[in-house]
């Protein structure tokens, strides 16, 4: 079994038996320290800057786990290890079919893979709880900072990214275009990331989408607000999506969603093509695809263009891919590339450059393992699954350690989170 499998017919003393330390093995500061470096290396600038610095952090914190008590499963070692090795395949797959494969760009993979994986399984069934916490410790900044740009004061920056943005910590000041409106990043590189990361918060809660607004409301006002600021057309559409699916799957008033529904499409349509920034961004990037006369030599920088810039690398070697290296990722369009290691630094489609990267199979993979690991219905599973390649349509998050280590959260079902969270030990209860 690659990874433990939460549909199978294991009952709950079994899977409890396999996850005898459900609970978080790092004390509560500790837990948000290393929640948020794996936030901050997963997309803040101050902290992606050089690639370097995700391989010192890395080192450090196995090397402290092999001078610490603290016990790491067997179950997690072994399904870590499964997973570095399907991907070490793929590697030297790649090597053989495309005669090169960059030895820095491996290893720097690999150690965003057991970073992820690690802090992940350090925080346990806590995970997506110290997540919400955090994100939402983070949205209020990120509100506060968004207030103090909108009204034209500009905070001192630790890192400027580019002409149109600034960085601090805790937060990117950001703005589209010189003449565009302000977005809010959040403490991302761009309101995009920001909008995909907060979405990741409905998605670890898809089966207590009702506890979760219950429990935590005002957080989740926050994160609405902070997303709402981020002006990113794929988080409305994402969010819009969610909540359908809930009043219609999940809410038990499938009739009225029905015939409301009509009235809804409607809006949402008035709304995406007659609010400025969204029909306008939506209109050009269609527009700037359809103007390329030939797929594969032409390259558009939105998500639309780089799908279709995609596919011609895609059919070049569907199972495999084309490596991370820039020399044989865009072998065939080296005029085009601006970075050697990262290729075209502009690339607006994380699904299709994973795909064009790594291959067919290891986004299977990928999908596949979040299939069986999260404890969702087949329906549910599937949808989530639906949301996660539409958020990554966006952005280049399977270049960042968290989404590569999704498969090892650990989300529990209601009655196992119910007996965790309530007991101060990880025993099996009695059968």
């Amino acid at each position: 079994m690659f990874f433990p499998n939460h549909k199978s017919e294991l009952n709950l003393k079994s899977r409890l038996k396999n996850y005898s330390d459900t609970k978080s093995k790092v004390g509560n500061k500790l837990g948000y320290v290393l929640l948020f470096l794996l936030l901050a290396f997963s997309g803040n600038p101050v902290f992606t800057e050089n690639k370097f610095f995700l391989i010192i952090f890395g080192i450090v914190l196995i090397i402290i786990l092999l001078i610490s008590k603290i016990k790491i499963n067997f179950l997690f070692k072994k399904s870590l290890f499964q997973y570095v090795f399907y991907f070490l395949v793929i590697f030297s797959l790649q090597f053989v079919v495309l005669g090169f494969v960059s030895f820095e760009g491996v290893v720097n993979f690999f150690f965003k893979i057991v970073v992820g994986a690690i802090i992940v399984y350090l925080l346990g069934y806590n995970f997506r709880e110290k997540y919400l916490n955090l994100m939402y410790f983070l949205g209020v900044i990120s509100i506060i900072g968004f207030l103090i740009n909108v009204n034209g004061i500009k905070i001192p920056a630790i890192v400027e990214v580019n002409n149109n943005s600034s960085v601090i910590l805790f937060g990117t000041l950001n703005v589209l275009f010189d003449s565009g409106p302000m977005r809010n990043s959040g403490m991302f590189w761009e309101p995009g990331a920001y909008s995909g990361y907060l979405l990741l918060i409905p998605i670890m809660y898809f089966s207590d989408l009702k506890e979760l607004w219950n429990l935590h409301k005002r957080k989740c006002i926050v994160l609405l607000i902070a997303l709402l600021t981020t002006l990113s057309t794929t988080g409305y559409i994402i969010l819009f999506l969610i909540l359908i699916y809930y009043l219609m799957v999940k809410s038990g008033k499938k009739f009225l969603v029905y015939l409301s529904l009509p009235f809804i499409l409607s809006g949402m349509y008035k709304i995406f093509t007659q609010v400025d920034f969204l029909g306008e961004k939506i209109e050009t990037q269609f527009e700037s695809t359809n103007s390329s006369s030939n797929i594969g030599e032409d390259f558009s920088a939105d998500r639309f263009g780089a799908l279709a810039f995609d596919l011609y690398y895609i059919n070049k070697h569907p199972l495999i891919g084309n490596g991370i290296h820039s020399k044989t990722r865009y072998e065939d369009h080296q005029y085009l590339v601006l970075d050697e290691d990262s290729g075209i630094t502009s690339h607006g489609n994380g699904f299709s450059n994973f795909v064009a990267s790594m291959g067919i199979l290891s986004m299977a993979l990928l999908f596949y393992l979040l299939y069986k690991r999260y404890p969702f219905s087949k329906l549910d599973s599937i949808f989530v699954i639906l949301i996660l390649i539409l958020i990554l349509q966006g952005e280049q998050f399977l270049n960042y350690p968290l989404f590569l280590a999704l498969p090892f959260i650990m989300i529990p079902k209601k009655n196992e989170f119910k007996y965790i969270k309530n007991s101060s030990t990880p025993n099996v209860p009695q059968s």
